[in-house]
């Protein structure tokens, strides 16, 4: 795999990352406090992505 494409993933996985963040700033401005652990657990799999990826 070339660099271009660690770049592109990279990149999807902050936008993802920014997403989820921007829901739970949502559900906290509207009080919904219930709802709030949703989508903070799929933040979780789009971050590990970002973590050191093993060397082929």
């Amino acid at each position: 795999m070339d660099i271009a494409s660690h770049i592109v993933g990279a990149a999807a996985a902050i936008g993802l990352i920014l997403h989820f963040l921007g829901a739970v700033a949502t559900t906290l401005r509207a009080h919904s406090y219930s709802t709030t652990i949703y989508p903070a657990l799929y933040r979780i799999p789009a971050a590990a992505t970002l973590g050191p990826q093993p060397a082929r």
